[in-house]
């Protein structure tokens, strides 16, 4: 079952409502379900039993859980919460404040593939921007505002990936949605008008929203989860970095 993603809310007017809003909203929740091993040795990589894990990660509330081989769930913060691509399809993931700590510490997350790992940090990353714009801190100009540059990169990153873990290249051959990232992180050094930038976002999101989709994937606890396909993450970020660039435009 698929349903097209009607509307992206509102990241700012109102904290309580979900970023995403379905065909149907009644007990619905959008999230990204994941396998993993967690800080696997040689022998889990090729038994894939002792360490393995489940995330759930939440679109709509920011929430990101794991689940133990042995059932037990973990609530991870995510508001200082770092992921990186490692390798050919690890995640490694931590924290800020570990960072500053005496010993540093992080997880490495194996994942059945680059296309999820890839996946998984898109996800991250999006609900920490649109966490970060409920409460924005406005920079004295777009061009200094690290935040926006940060997530634009990330953006940017995930589409470079998925132009071929994904075949967004067959599928869109004549696509130009790296190029004009790029032109907007160009803009953002130049201190380009912030309607410039925000403009050529708004490209690619028009092209792209009515190719976004989600699919019924889970139903607990009474709440049906829908899953977006990857041009629904890539049109969420979008959204997200327009939103962030509304913050300049007065």
């Amino acid at each position: 079952m698929s349903v097209h993603l009607m509307r992206l809310n509102s990241i700012r007017k109102d904290s309580r409502r979900s970023y995403f809003e379905l065909e149907d909203g009644a007990r619905s929740g959008v999230a990204c379900e994941f396998g993993v091993l967690k800080d696997p040795t040689l022998m889990d990589k090729l038994t894939g039993h002792a360490n393995h894990a489940t995330i759930f990660v939440r679109l709509d509330d920011g929430s990101i859980t794991t689940t133990a081989h042995n059932g037990e769930p973990e609530h991870l913060a995510t508001s200082d919460l770092w992921a990186t691509l490692y390798g050919k399809r690890e995640v490694r993931l931590g924290s800020t404040s570990s960072d500053d700590a005496a010993t540093k510490h992080h997880t490495t997350l194996a994942f059945e593939s680059r296309l999820a790992a890839v996946e998984f940090c898109g996800a991250v990353d999006l609900i920490q921007h649109v966490a970060y714009l409920r409460h924005p801190h406005r920079a004295n100009a777009m061009s200094s505002d690290a935040v926006l540059r940060h997530h634009l990169e990330a953006t940017l990153r995930f589409v470079d990936e998925m132009w071929t873990l994904a075949m967004w290249r067959e599928l869109w051959p004549y696509s130009n949605m790296a190029e004009i990232l790029h032109a907007c992180l160009d803009d953002l050094s130049a201190n380009a008008p912030p309607p410039q930038v925000r403009g050529r976002l708004e490209d690619i999101y028009d092209t792209f929203y009515t190719e976004a989709t989600m699919t019924l994937f889970a139903e607990r606890d009474g709440v049906r989860f829908f899953r977006p396909s990857y041009i629904g993450l890539l049109v969420a970020k979008l959204k997200a970095a327009m939103s962030h660039i509304t913050l300049y435009a007065r």
